[in-house]
């Protein structure tokens, strides 16, 4: 090597040497490889408690931090795959409620994360509940913890709030806690209405208590924060206007003030014109409807500027003129024959002709009724008038819901003054004392529709979706979410006065449902507690239902006709529930030729509405009639009705509103093959 050796130096140098570090690092590698191949085994095979056991050996076997990360992950995803089936043992069930615990504190104090943190928040706070187990204010432990640590995370704002609007009957403080951590959660992501709208929903425009003010309101409380400075995003903007004007009806000055601000910003947005129509009309609403509301703020100069951009017709009501319509007296009103609430009928809805001829004698019963309320007076009894109130009878997608939101916007043209109208889901109606729903609820929602305004609330409509779901069951007992909730109902169909409440802390306020206009809506389809409404008719009549009948074969159209009071009787409905229902209109599945028919024809016809969007943006706008009729046979197979249109024109046109609008082209041609080509690329 050039110098001898130094014998003596060479001993001491391999006295001291040693490859032993080496070969224990590759020894606990290959033990970490061995043992963590062997987790990954049982947890293939559904091991998972082996699985758990094995990756917590592979993690002590490794000093990469990465590694200890990812086994700790994979011990807790064991625990999830277990489920709830690993505490169905009350011995193994604390021993296996420690380990879980100990796998989310190992994973956080290796990477502590906001999501490391609301992973245990959830385990204590929704997944032990559902095994029986309420660990929800130890949940709230950990996320106190982890709001000290990460105080600017929406995410563990939204999840506490969650938390303690869960467990605040156990303290008085949450409540509280819970409305604070919904504001800084909007103070937060206040340009993320997605993510608020997802979480909160209309909590956002709810006041802290019945009795606050809008201040307290976490969107007000927001806005103060920011000195009410609006974003100046216009799609922020629109989102904010759109959800306020739809389900926040206090909120209706701001959210005309949204979405004129967004309009200005941004003319193209889509859907703005449309939303500007409505903030119109919600304003004059909400002016007419509220006398103490302060004239001399925007609201009537942006209502103004909005009637202009948005190409409303008809000249706008003076303020003086908007005070006196919302006192004016129905007795004044002329009602229309049948015929001509038929032909108003026509123009929204397409088909259904024995539907469209009984509602309209329905609609002209009621008006009748309501208009000649004190001019004979109530004491008559040989004069008084009783409730017209209609069951829609038809399969899903036949258009259950618009003829009854049409039922409204007909009553309004009658009567000339707005008519409130609000959807109301009775599959969830129960019996008094029985968690879910109240047979007041839906006044209640009509109530804040209108504005608070008791007295158009009593002459609004409301439309019962889901009524079939209510039937009785079969076997006897308590029957909470049939009969029981039918007895609830009767009052306020029939017209009675009901006391509505209007929060939980016991609030009410009496509601007079004499005028409110009930409108009922099902299927009646087959179900598991027995037979459908059509069957039990057809069998009534001595035939059979569907294809494949032998001998005396019944159409649904037919059948559907021909219910009487007693087959309602017999499908699980109280003989006096179905008698406040004396208006009964079949409607039918729509034919291919009536969903063609309904892309143009109709008021508010999905094709207008894509040629006004091209034509704003100076692009002439020509279907042809062969991509009609394809648009119609791919909406036909969807099998959702009307609402089938608007899916299939999404997919046609939308991609072309991206592509051209903003560039040179100036007209579009849609035919037939265009229309097949563009569906099947969405694998439809």
């Amino acid at each position: 090597m050039g110098k001898p050796e130094n014998t003596d130096l060479t001993a001491a140098f391999r006295k001291g040497f040693s490859c032993g570090e080496l070969s224990t690092s590759r020894r606990e590698r290959t033990k970490y490889a061995t043992v963590k191949a062997a987790g990954v085994r049982s947890f293939l095979d559904g091991n998972f408690d082996d699985a758990r056991t094995t990756f917590d050996v592979a993690g002590t076997s490794t000093d990469s931090l990465e590694e200890r990360i990812a086994m700790c992950r994979m011990s807790l995803e064991c625990g999830r795959r277990m489920g709830s089936e690993a505490y169905k043992n009350p011995a193994a069930a604390a021993e296996e409620f420690r380990k879980r615990c100990r796998d989310h504190s190992t994973l956080i104090k290796l990477q502590e994360t906001p999501d490391n943190y609301l992973s245990y928040m959830e385990f204590l706070g929704q997944e032990m509940p559902k095994a029986g187990a309420y660990m929800v204010p130890e949940a709230i432990k950990v996320g106190e913890i982890a709001l000290s640590v990460f105080p600017e995370d929406a995410r563990l704002h939204a999840a506490m709030h969650e938390l303690y609007t869960l467990a605040k009957g156990t303290n008085s403080e949450y409540e509280d806690k819970a409305h604070e951590c919904m504001v800084n959660a909007c103070r937060l992501k206040f340009d993320d209405p997605d993510f608020l709208i997802a979480k909160f929903g209309k909590k956002i425009w709810e006041k802290k208590s019945e009795g606050g003010g809008m201040e307290t309101m976490p969107f007000v409380q927001m806005m103060k924060h920011r000195k009410n400075e609006a974003p100046d995003n216009a799609a922020v903007m629109h989102k904010y206007g759109h959800f306020m004007l739809e389900n926040a009806p206090e909120t209706v000055p701001m959210a005309v003030q949204f979405l004129f601000k967004a309009y200005i910003l941004d003319q193209s947005l889509p859907g703005i014109k449309g939303d500007l129509a409505k903030a119109y009309e919600k304003g004059l609403a909400y002016v007419r409807a509220n006398p103490e509301f302060d004239i001399s703020s925007g609201l009537l100069f942006m209502l103004r500027q909005i009637k202009s951009l948005a190409d409303i017709k008809g000249k706008m009501p003076s303020e003086l003129e908007m005070k006196a319509l919302a006192k004016s007296s129905d007795s004044d009103i002329e009602v229309p024959p049948p015929r001509r609430i038929k032909e108003w009928l026509d123009e929204y809805i397409i088909g259904q002709e024995r539907a469209k001829r009984i509602i309209a004698v329905g609609l002209y019963s009621h008006a009748v009724r309501v208009t000649s309320i004190g001019e004979k007076g109530a004491e008559d009894e040989d004069e008084e008038m009783k409730k017209s109130n209609i069951l829609l009878l038809g399969p899903t997608g036949c258009g259950k819901t618009y003829t009854a939101i049409t039922c409204a916007r007909i009553l309004a043209k009658m009567l000339g003054r707005r008519i409130p109208f609000t959807v109301s889901d009775a599959s969830k109606i129960t019996d008094e004392g029985i968690w879910g729903s109240k047979a007041d609820e839906p006044v209640r929602d009509l109530y804040f529709v209108a504005g608070k305004d008791l007295e158009q609330t009593q002459k609004g409509v409301i439309f019962l979706d889901e009524i079939d779901k209510r039937k009785a069951t079969e076997g006897g007992g308590h029957d909470v979410g049939g009969q029981g909730a039918q007895q609830q109902m009767l009052k306020p169909v029939e017209g009675s006065i009901v006391n509505v409440r209007l929060s939980r802390h016991g609030d009410s306020i009496p509601i007079d449902t004499t005028n409110i206009l009930f409108i009922a809506g099902g299927a009646f389809s087959k179900s598991s507690s027995g037979e459908s409404l059509t069957e039990k008719v057809a069998k009534s009549k001595g035939g059979k239902l569907g294809f494949g009948a032998q001998g005396n074969e019944l159409k649904t159209d037919e059948l559907l006709e021909a219910v009487t009071p007693q087959d309602l009787i017999d499908y699980g409905f109280l003989p006096e529930f179905v008698a406040r229902f004396p208006i009964r209109a079949p409607l039918y599945e729509l034919t291919r030729d009536e969903l063609q028919d309904i892309l143009t024809k109709p008021k508010g016809a999905v094709l207008r509405h894509y040629r006004r969007l091209f034509r704003e943006a100076k692009i002439r706008l020509e279907v042809t009639e062969d991509a009609r009729q394809a648009i119609a046979e791919a909406a036909q197979k969807l099998k959702q009705g009307a609402r089938s249109l608007n899916s299939v024109c999404e997919v046609i046109f939308n991609n072309m509103l991206y592509e051209m609008v903003g560039g040179n082209a100036t007209e579009l041609v849609v035919d037939g093959d265009f229309v097949i080509n563009h569906w099947k690329k969405k694998g439809q």
